[in-house]
Formats: C-alpha cells, sequence, structure tokens
C-alpha cells in the first residue's frame, strides 16, 4: 500500500515539478489550468524583429534565455563572475530614466527586458528582485544607496515609495501604463495600488507583443507593392515572351516552356523576390547574407512546387488562363517566400 502511495506522489510531483520548462508558467484556477507562454513569445519576438548584432540588456536571470532562445548578445548572464557588468546594469535599473539611458547608450544597448508579474499574479519579477539591483549596484557605485529606496526600512511601490523609488527606470518601465488595466493600478503581487499612476517615457519606447493575430501592416504593404510592382508584371511579360519564343505545341511545347521557366526564369526571380523584400523591409545590408542563407533552399523548394504544376499548365491549361492559374498556386508559394525572406540570417 505505501508503495502504491509513493508511485502516486512521484507521478503528482513529476508532473508538478518537472513536467513543464521553466520559461512556461502554468496556474490552476476555478475554471482549469491557464498557461502563461509570455517568456518563449518575448524571446521569440526578439528573434523575429531586431537585428542579429543588437544587444538587450536585463537582469542576469534572463542572460542564458536570451542568448539561447533569442540568439542575442545580452549584457550580463547567468555566469555571474563579471560583478561590475552585473552592477552597471543594477545601476541602470536604479537610476532616473535620463541617467539609465546614459548608461545603457554606453553599452550600446538598443533593447531592455524587464519582467513584471503585477498583472497576473506572478511573484519571480523584476519589482521583487529589484532590491538585489540596488544592492549589487551600489557596491559598485556608491551613489547608489539602499536607504533611498526604503521608505521606514520598507520596500514600497503605492503612495509612501520613496522619490527615488518612484523615479528609477525599473518602476517606470514595469508600471508603465499599468493603471489602463484596471484603471486603479492594482498590483496583484505587492497587494496594493502603485504610487505613481501617470508618467511618460521620455528615452525609452514600449514595444507591445499582442496576444491576440492581428494585421501585420509592414509586411502587408510590402507583399501589396511586390505584387503590384514585381510579381504580376513580371509573370505577365515572362509569360508573353515565352509564347513568342516557344512557338511548338503539345507535349514538346510544354516541356520546353517548363525548361525555360524553371532553370532560367525562376532562379533569378527567386533571387529578386528574396533580394526586394528584404530591402523594403529596411534592411538592405542583409540582402547578401540572405541570399547565401536562402536562395538555394528556396530554388529547390520552387521547383518541387512549381515543375510538375508548371507542366500541367503549360501543357493543358490555355495560354490566356496561365497567369491566372500560376497567381493560385502562389498564394501557397508567397507564404513559403515570406517566411524565408523573415527568417533570420544567422551569423557565421
Amino acid at each position: 500500500m505505501l508503495g502504491a502511495f509513493y508511485v502516486i506522489h512521484c507521478v503528482w510531483a513529476a508532473a508538478e515539478a518537472y513536467s513543464a520548462p521553466s520559461i512556461v508558467l502554468t496556474s490552476q484556477s476555478h475554471d482549469g489550468l491557464h498557461v502563461f507562454d509570455d517568456f518563449r513569445e518575448s524571446y521569440a519576438w526578439l528573434s523575429h524583429n531586431t537585428d542579429v548584432d543588437d544587444k538587450v540588456a536585463s537582469w542576469w536571470d534572463y542572460g542564458y534565455q536570451t542568448t539561447a532562445m533569442a540568439n542575442r548578445t545580452v549584457i550580463v548572464d547567468n555566469n555571474t563572475w563579471n560583478n561590475t557588468h552585473i552592477a552597471t546594469v543594477g545601476t541602470a535599473m536604479s537610476s532616473p530614466e535620463k541617467a539609465a539611458w546614459e548608461i545603457f547608450n554606453s553599452l550600446d544597448v538598443k533593447y531592455v527586458l524587464v519582467v513584471f508579474g503585477g498583472v497576473i499574479g506572478y511573484p519571480s519579477d523584476d519589482i521583487n528582485k529589484f532590491l538585489w539591483m540596488v544592492r549589487i549596484g551600489g557596491g559598485e557605485f556608491p551613489h547608489i544607496k539602499e536607504a533611498d529606496y526604503l521608505r521606514d526600512g520598507q520596500y514600497r511601490i503605492d503612495s509612501e515609495a520613496t522619490p527615488t523609488m518612484l523615479n528609477c527606470l525599473m518602476y517606470k518601465l514595469c508600471y508603465y501604463r499599468f493603471v489602463e488595466t484596471d484603471g486603479k493600478g492594482y498590483d496583484r503581487v505587492r497587494r496594493t495600488e502603485i504610487g505613481k499612476k501617470y508618467f511618460k517615457l521620455t528615452h525609452f519606447e514600449e514595444l507591445t507583443i499582442n496576444r491576440t493575430s492581428s494585421l501585420d501592416k509592414k509586411r502587408t504593404l510590402t507583399f501589396t507593392i511586390l505584387g503590384l510592382g514585381l510579381v504580376g508584371p513580371a509573370l505577365h511579360f515572362w509569360y508573353l515572351y515565352l509564347s513568342k519564343v516557344v512557338t511548338a505545341s503539345g507535349l514538346s511545347g510544354a516541356v520546353l516552356r517548363l525548361l525555360l521557366d524553371q532553370f532560367v526564369f525562376a532562379p533569378i526571380f527567386v533571387g529578386v523576390f528574396l533580394s526586394a523584400v528584404v530591402t523594403l523591409e529596411g534592411k538592405p545590408s542583409h540582402v547578401i547574407p540572405k541570399l547565401k542563407q536562402e536562395w538555394t533552399g528556396a530554388v529547390v523548394a520552387n521547383w518541387q512546387l512549381w515543375i510538375p504544376f508548371q507542366f500541367l499548365n503549360f501543357r493543358f491549361v490555355p495560354q490566356n488562363f496561365q497567369v491566372l492559374a500560376s497567381n493560385v498556386v502562389a498564394l501557397a508559394w508567397n507564404v513559403i517566400l515570406s517566411f524565408k525572406a523573415h527568417k533570420e540570417v544567422v551569423a557565421k
């Protein structure tokens, strides 16, 4: 009997403590299990929306995760041997916004990552870790004094918080627009309303990650421009050219058009398309690395899809409907090209 209970306990312990990675949070409520995927979403956002060379500043707890999952350079990580760097980041987080910006700017930091749990009640956030940032920063930079952040010996973020606390970067980044969540600014971890509810960021900008799917206006505009200015005209004039160059009908004509289309036109068009997407996305310096990384795979994928389709298209579809037929299949093909065009360039 005891052995059976022990097995049950082990299964429960494994399910509760070891079945989920540390970057995925779960909670149980009256309406079932809730999964919070914010960490992975944040690292994925950094990976897909920032340049490879961009540097990210955060507290050291998230250093390894940022490096591994977002492939971005961090200022400090879990290898905490460099106390000066950790103290520098702690000092920046503890400083007023302008002073913090000057510190991060000197380190060539492009993004600052903070973790805040006041909305969902996640206690292991940066506000609860903040006093360690103050203490470590003050150990290297004497102008940072822990007493300036305490009121009567207590660490507070409510109306009794000190001006130093209410104006430091960590407070401002975590509580920026927080009052908009419920109209009161109630922190579910600290179980109190915050002291400073309305303020603006002067040297930093909030980057919002939407949980719900939304229209990517920039990418939509990019592909609209490409469709109207490149894809449509290119296919139209290319098919007209093929009809003039290859006058043979039947099987031989279809095969000859297919060879010209897939082994002359397609490789050039794929390269031009990828280059145009990267350029319109504002990253012309990535064109050559992108072509080196993605062009061969894109051409091979192109052949796998288009060779069988174009054979049928050239063989059986009337000439005046061939562009239309190609455009229908191109809806799926453009998804593949979009993925490859927006795939991160891997640093060599």
